[in-house]
């Protein structure tokens, strides 16, 4: 499965003490997900290259039945670039 990571929060201490980021991910179907990267685990090399927001990433796999949360475990890899998402137009004015 394919999809774009949408937002990297900074990196947060977790109640286990080790280092972790979120990922955000917007898929294909219109829906999201997201996945916490812990630098200390194994894993972590395969995702350290990938964190940045705005590129689409393949190899993706659901970690539940909701399908709200990818598999940190797995094999992530860089598929393109994609544009920002613009800001919503102003409404210059009207009705103000």
């Amino acid at each position: 499965m394919n999809a774009i990571i949408t937002r990297i929060d900074e990196w947060k201490r977790g109640s286990n003490g080790l280092l972790f980021k979120r990922i955000y991910f917007a898929t294909a179907d219109g829906a999201w997900a997201k996945t916490d990267v812990v630098k200390d685990y194994a894993n972590f090399k395969k995702w350290q290259s990938l964190l940045e927001e705005n590129i689409e990433i393949g190899g993706l796999r659901y970690a539940n039945e909701s399908k709200t949360t990818i598999d940190a475990d797995s094999s992530p890899f860089f598929v393109r670039r994609v544009s920002k998402p613009q800001d919503p137009p102003q409404q210059m004015g009207l009705f103000t």
